[in-house]
């Protein structure tokens, strides 16, 4: 996620996502659309704390996968910044062999 993303309101993000999937099925009142679906999130989770994690659970466990697959004790370094993830995740990834 870029700084810009990071400064943004995460309702304003939404209400973005929401125009932009409204336009790619055709829907000519995107604006109207996308207030909508904004309301009904916020009516609904309104007031609640919700993490949002950066991979899908799938994407986790496929990085694990691969991490343990590769693993081979002196390449902890290059695994990590491969996959965006700190050297000791990797160590302890690795570990759960």
């Amino acid at each position: 996620m870029t700084q810009q993303h990071l400064a943004e309101d995460p309702i304003d993000i939404l209400e973005q996502e929401a125009r932009a999937v409204a336009q790619c099925f055709g829907i000519t009142a995107s604006d109207d659309a996308a207030a909508m679906f904004v309301e009904r999130i916020l009516l609904r989770l309104g007031g609640e704390n919700i993490y949002v994690p950066k991979k899908r659970q799938q994407d986790r466990q496929r990085i694990r996968d691969e991490i343990r697959r590769r693993f081979n004790g002196t390449n902890g370094g290059a695994l990590a910044r491969e996959f965006g993830v700190s050297a000791r995740w990797v160590r302890l990834i690795a570990s759960e062999r």
